[in-house]
């Protein structure tokens, strides 16, 4: 098995690789790779082909009829390509990992046990210039607040009428539009960028300018100014400016099959093995079409990275709410990690971010120290 410094060492040499722009026949643009000692060491430590690998980032496999037609790549879908490489085994080998520890786990028998389950989030994300990342950050940060808002408020509050006291309900930020703005069918951003990502023709633009078309009125989504290539969303924590330009590259974020192909024929059992699950993504299959016996093949489309990260926020948040859930706020005391300072912006803004004001508020005006009714007997 390959170590795990084999493997970061495999994703910086492919990261470093870079390419020049070459001229080919008809005016066609093409690459080269710049040097090809990166190529040489990540196709050494994967034991996959040096030439099979240099020729997977420089062109594309198109499949016609019984014919693989190799196809240039231009400069941008080059480092595309190189990119979603290393992407590509950066993944593989962390589901790899996970799959293993939990298959020792259980073998163990302590998936039977009394188990406490700790979620470390990313927080609230509002930089200089956000992109998709930042899009897809923020819209799980909102889901995890809307929980919060669950928990804190509408339980706290539904247990005081529970109890019959007198309790005036107190209201606080519902941010249930701002994730239908995002994440509901059939015209919420996030499946929006989906439908565009299927369209070979799509771009950046068109899809800012469906963004527009479907959420103008909408008093949580900002309209730049003229020319502008961004989209504002008003989240809980405050308004967050989003630039267009690269969402559709990165939501497809496609792993071509050959790629796929040529991990798999690593003569190293773990790479070999890690590949598989994305080999069968990217296997074409034969279903069957009418009654005339005819049949078509077809390649299953590939799920993008907004799909996929909705899913996965989708199943985090069902086995959140089967939880008893604690929740602890870490606060940062300042942005440049130094010792025994206190900066009170940076601190209020995050207190803010996370909802803490408006749980201090209901815990203020409530009930938080509670007791069972013998324990209060058996004290008094």
């Amino acid at each position: 098995d390959l170590h795990n410094f084999d493997f970061v060492h495999i994703i910086q040499f492919n990261t470093n690789v870079y390419f020049h722009r070459r001229q080919l026949r008809h005016g066609q643009e093409g690459v080269e790779v710049g040097s090809d000692v990166e190529i040489k060491w990540a196709a050494h430590l994967l034991q996959i082909s040096t030439t099979g690998l240099q020729r997977a980032l420089t062109s594309r496999i198109t499949e016609a009829r019984a014919e693989r037609v190799h196809s240039p790549l231009s400069i941008d879908q080059a480092l595309d390509a190189r990119d979603a490489f290393a992407k590509a085994l950066y993944s593989a080998l962390f589901n790899w990992l996970v799959t293993r520890v939990n298959s020792i786990v259980q073998r163990g028998g302590l998936h039977e046990a009394g188990r406490i389950s700790l979620l470390d989030i990313f927080g609230f994300e509002n930089f200089t210039e956000n992109s998709f990342e930042q899009l897809c950050i923020n819209f799980a940060s909102e889901s995890l607040q809307l929980y919060f808002n669950k928990h804190v408020f509408k339980l706290e509050q539904q247990e005081y009428a529970k109890e019959r006291l007198e309790w005036t309900q107190l209201t606080w930020s519902d941010n249930t539009p701002v994730i239908h703005l995002l994440g509901k069918k059939p015209v919420g951003i996030l499946h929006l960028l989906d439908d565009e990502s299927n369209f070979p023709k799509a771009s950046d633009s068109s899809f800012l300018e469906k963004c527009h078309y479907n959420h103008a009125l909408n008093e949580n989504y900002c309209r730049p100014r003229v020319g502008g290539r961004e989209f504002g969303i008003r989240h809980f924590a405050g308004q967050v400016w989003y630039s267009v330009d690269g969402f559709l590259d990165k939501n497809r974020d496609a792993l071509r099959p050959d790629v796929v192909e040529l991990i798999a024929s690593s003569k190293n059992a773990l790479v070999s093995a890690i590949a598989k699950p994305l080999l069968h993504h990217t296997q074409t299959r034969t279903l069957p079409r009418g009654t005339n016996g005819r049949f078509v093949t077809m390649k299953p489309r590939t799920p993008t990275v907004a799909a996929r990260f909705s899913d996965s926020l989708h199943q985090l948040l069902e086995s959140m709410s089967r939880c008893n859930p604690w929740f602890i706020r870490c606060v940062k005391p300042n942005n440049d990690k130094a010792p025994m300072r206190f900066d009170m912006p940076v601190v209020m803004e995050q207190l803010r971010y996370a909802g803490m004001l408006d749980t201090i508020r209901i815990r203020q005006s409530g009930y938080p120290v509670r007791m069972k009714f013998h324990q209060f007997v058996d004290r008094y």
